[in-house]
């Protein structure tokens, strides 16, 4: 009887051990799935002989999963628009003629399209949007005349600048935007613009611009913010809404 007791004390204590080693695998292994990296969890739970010392370890391997201790870029969540970090995977912005009654609809020679797209620029992406342009009006409106225009905003930037008192985010790379404008047939460069304080204001005006294009949103590695742009397509000029 004395030996088959101490027997079964001896198989709860090899279970106990037994436990207590998979708890700390565990452990382990749920840092080291959060920091993304096998090795550097495998450290963590090491380090994790404790509640508090895996806790730890869990806790900097979610960092580096996200983007942080383990040196990666910051987290970013994807927008609707995604993926579009490609001109392949560019998204359509809806651009729809007027007609007749609409409020953009100013008689067969004086027409208005626009839209507006509200997204978020993430560390190293580029994003890409296709702008119908092209339009077949009742007017037959030469392409010669056709006027584009794009005002893009971010972090919060104002549409006119601070000529018309609007909000100018501090100047730096965390509020730098360069738009590339391409032909989208083509992909002959059209335009560019650069701003440090997160507000791009481009035009064009003429045939080139009356073929569909595509913009490239960028920035410095630095650049992680939520923008806007509206876009329009007009048959001709129009006065801007920046006369303050």
């Amino acid at each position: 009887m004395t030996i088959n007791l101490m027997r079964t004390l001896g198989v709860v204590a090899f279970l106990s051990t037994s436990c207590l080693v998979a708890i700390a695998c565990d452990d382990g292994d749920d840092g080291g799935g959060a920091g993304g990296s096998g090795a550097t969890g495998g450290v963590g739970a090491a380090g994790g002989t404790s509640g508090e010392g895996g806790g730890t370890g869990g806790a900097g391997g979610g960092a580096g999963g996200a983007g942080g201790g383990a040196g990666g870029a910051t987290a970013c969540v994807d927008d609707e628009y995604e993926d579009n970090d490609v001109a392949m995977t560019a998204t359509q912005v809806p651009m729809e003629l007027p007609v007749e009654g609409d409020p953009d609809w100013y008689g067969e020679d004086l027409w208005y399209v626009w839209n507006e797209i509200s997204a978020y620029k993430c560390s190293g992406d580029d994003d890409w949007y296709f702008i119908k342009t092209s339009f077949d009006t009742p007017a037959d409106d030469p392409p010669e005349t056709r006027y584009w225009s794009l005002v893009l905003r971010v972090a919060g930037a104002g549409s006119c600048g601070a000529s018309c008192e609007d909000y100018v985010p501090p100047a730096g790379p965390e509020h730098t935007v360069t738009v590339d404008v391409f032909n989208a047939t083509t992909m002959a460069p059209l335009t560019t613009r650069t701003s440090d304080e997160g507000l791009i204001r481009l035009w064009g005006y003429g045939a080139d611009f009356a073929n569909d294009v595509l913009i490239r949103v960028s920035g410095p590695p630095e650049a992680v913010y939520p923008y806007d742009f509206t876009t329009t397509a007009r048959s001709d000029a129009f006065e801007d809404e920046c006369e303050c």
